[in-house]
This record gives C-alpha cells, structure tokens and sequence, in this order.
C-alpha cells in the first residue's frame, strides 16, 4: 500500500474516519498533528451543562454544549418565541412568568411548573384533565408525575420556541389546579 498525501482540506473531510479509527499511516505525522488540535481546541471549547432534576431520588445530569455568552444576573431574560405568534403573546408570556409559579428554562424555548396536590389520586386527576385538553388542542407537555407532585414543561418543537399554545396550555393548567386542590409549599404529602 503506497502512503497517501493529503490537503489539510482532504484530510478535515476526512477527519471523522481518522478521529474514531485513530492516526492512519496514509496521512502524514503533521497532518495527524493538526487534526489532534483541532479536535482538542473543539473539545476545550465545550463546556458540561448540569440539567436540573426532575424529582429528588435523581441525579443531575451533564451534557456538553456549545460555548453561549453569560448571562448576568441583572441580564432580563426574554423567552424565545416561535415565529410567527400573535403581537400580544410577550405580554401573555411575560405576565405568566411575573405573577404564577411558571419558570422559563435555561434554553429559553420553554416554561416549567412543578404542581403539588394532597394526593396521588388528585395528580392523577390533574393529568387526565390536562391530556384530555391537550387531545382537543394538539399539543402535548412533557411531564413528569412523582406521587402527588407533576412538573410539566411546554415548548413548541415546529417551530422551535414558546408559542401562544404553551401560554394558553399553562394557563389551562393553572386553572385546573386551582380547582382540582393543589397545594402550595409543603401541605402535600411526600411519598418518600
């Protein structure tokens, strides 16, 4: 097998190949040299994200990301809206956020609540109540349900961003929370 020469351009396309299988003998020891610093200047460049939990009995989890600007603390942070929403839904969103227990997500593209009720038999309620509304309006949360606490989380996925769906679905639920008996701070009882 005769040794290779490649253009840097050559040896990036196939960076992938060299990467997972290791320095090839085809491709010369400067051109591995510098694919090895790219590699390690793209990894420096991530940095570990620890995602918060869901429910107590688990551990954060860490990804990497791509490197974002801080924010500072006295940074306003705005959601990201999905193209294309009516002109009243920063107002919406906004009031949502200021006077109800919703949280906007690190990303920006979704609101979070975690709802406590006196019962398993009440979350549950609560949720069938919720899917039903969600059936009707096609569109569904991500959720979780830990004996009496459901933490749910709305984001439109096409278009990326929060939609006036989200606002109006956590809205909803804020509503039939408020009738189904949930509870604020530590009234409900705790399973574990």
């Amino acid at each position: 097998m005769a040794l290779q020469y490649l253009r840097p351009s050559q040896a990036i396309r196939r960076c992938p190949i060299l990467c997972r299988a290791g320095p090839s003998p085809a491709v010369p020891r400067a051109i591995n040299l510098h694919l090895r610093r790219l590699v390690s200047t793209f990894n420096a460049s991530l940095r570990p994200v620890t995602r918060p939990n869901i429910h107590p009995n688990t551990r954060n989890i860490t990804t990497m990301t791509s490197p974002e600007p801080a924010l500072s603390p006295s940074t306003p942070v705005t959601p990201i809206f999905s193209p294309s929403q009516p002109a009243d839904l920063p107002a919406r969103a906004t009031s949502l956020l200021q006077t109800s227990s919703w949280t906007l997500t690190p990303s920006r593209i979704a609101i979070t609540r975690v709802y406590r009720f006196k019962t398993f038999k009440a979350a549950w309620a609560f949720m069938n109540q919720v899917a039903d509304e969600c059936k009707r309006q096609r569109h569904h949360p991500s959720w979780h349900n830990l004996y009496n606490e459901v933490t749910i989380e709305w984001t439109t996925h096409r278009p990326k961003g929060l939609s006036i769906k989200d606002v109006e679905m956590a809205e909803f639920c804020d509503r039939v929370a408020e009738e189904g008996g949930a509870v604020e701070g530590e009234e409900g009882r705790r399973c574990c």
